[in-house]
């Protein structure tokens, strides 16, 4: 089968109407009933708590005053219905913000970008790229929350212990993957994806720059 090179790909140029702006803050966001991830919401499971990764309100200021930041931050989540966690940090001023960070939820879709990243790491550490169907189910599951394509590449990384695995190298120390193949039920926390968002963006991170620009270049597509 003909493997695709993450590097070729990183290269293509991608009309997103959903495309993340850069030089925005990195948030975190724990809801118990909605989420978003960047600008577009994912396909969540009724019933279920949901994390996401958004952008920050503009009406919360992340600055270098981080005791008002922090006050400001604590009144816009004890302004939402249900229960809510937001961790924050400011690319720029490396300020950091959490409220409620250890409270645990269970990811729904949201695990779709820890399931991409762990395929992307074995991938990286065998010396190996995507194969065309590895790519094809996971644009499906990144970019239009596909439920089957992320259940294929679930099953690929080796279910809860390949995502176990990879989330001990990406730095997450609050996810446990969901038991009996139910990568929904994965458990995690606002200051958990925050660590997945950093790992996942950071030059110095553990993904090469070929495999982070392809993450991060489905995720801006999201429809």
């Amino acid at each position: 089968m003909r493997r695709l090179s993450h590097r070729r790909r990183s290269h293509r140029r991608r009309s997103c109407r959903h495309a993340i702006p850069a030089g925005l803050a990195t948030v975190a966001l724990a809801f118990g009933l909605t989420a978003a991830i960047g600008q577009a919401a994912p396909h969540a499971v009724p019933g279920t708590h949901v994390v996401g990764q958004a952008v920050i309100p503009a009406t919360v200021s992340v600055g270098a005053t981080s005791a008002a930041s922090n006050s400001r931050l604590e009144d816009f989540v004890a302004g939402q219905d249900g229960h809510v966690a937001v961790a924050v940090l400011d690319r720029v001023t490396g300020t950091q913000l959490i409220t409620n960070g250890d409270r645990s939820f269970d990811t729904a879709s949201v695990v779709k970008v820890d399931v991409l990243a762990a395929l992307l790491l074995q991938a990286q550490q065998a010396g190996t790229a995507l194969t065309d169907d590895e790519d094809r189910l996971a644009t499906a599951m990144i970019t239009r929350s596909d439920n089957d394509a992320t259940t294929a590449l679930w099953q690929r990384i080796g279910g809860a212990d390949g995502l176990a695995t990879a989330n001990r190298t990406l730095g997450l120390s609050e996810t446990t993957p969901g038991a009996n193949g139910v990568w929904g039920l994965t458990t995690t926390t606002a200051a958990d994806q925050l660590r997945l968002l950093a790992a996942v963006t950071d030059p110095a991170g553990p993904l090469r720059p070929a495999g982070r620009a392809y993450l991060l270049g489905l995720m801006e597509c999201a429809e």
